[in-house]
């Protein structure tokens, strides 16, 4: 811990006092200059819900000390399920992807055998073209006397 406090004090150092040099720039860039453009966006529900939080952990890690490595474990436990869920999922688009052709081939393949066997004498993939009825001259007769009242 003390080596990397004494890291970052050196580099805050460069980028104060060398703000000329190729190191004091990137430095100066990272260490003030980002932070203070996150600090002027900061709205003042940002800082309440922001202080909330930490005194919130305080708390915590004043009551139990031996619970605050937990917190980690819960932030593990979703990246584990987020990674395992979306290996799931990609084995399951290969599977239906894979799947898919050949149980659609296979239905077919069984619909078209058991066609053949039962007779029906049609296969599942053709389909039965209807045949146009000629349309038929019409009669020149006369109508039947009975009827003759409703052509009148």
């Amino acid at each position: 811990m003390p080596v990397i406090f004494g890291a970052l004090i050196f580099c805050w150092a460069a980028a104060t006092w060398a703000p000329d040099t190729g190191f004091g720039k990137v430095m100066r860039q990272a260490l003030i200059e980002a932070p203070a453009r996150k600090l002027a966006q900061t709205t003042p529900l940002k800082l309440a819900v922001g202080i909330v939080a930490l005194a919130s952990l305080f708390a915590f890690m004043l009551s139990a000390p031996e619970l605050v490595p937990l917190i980690g474990f819960g932030d593990l436990a979703l990246y584990f399920d987020a990674a395992a869920l979306t290996l799931v999922m990609g084995a399951v688009m290969k599977y239906k992807s894979l799947v898919l052709p050949i149980t659609t081939s296979l239905r077919q393949w069984a619909a078209n055998a058991f066609c053949s066997v039962a007779g029906m004498g049609r296969k599942l993939g053709t389909r039965r073209v209807r045949s146009l009825k000629s349309p038929t001259a019409p009669d020149d007769k006369e109508p039947e006397p009975a009827w003759a009242f409703a052509f009148a």
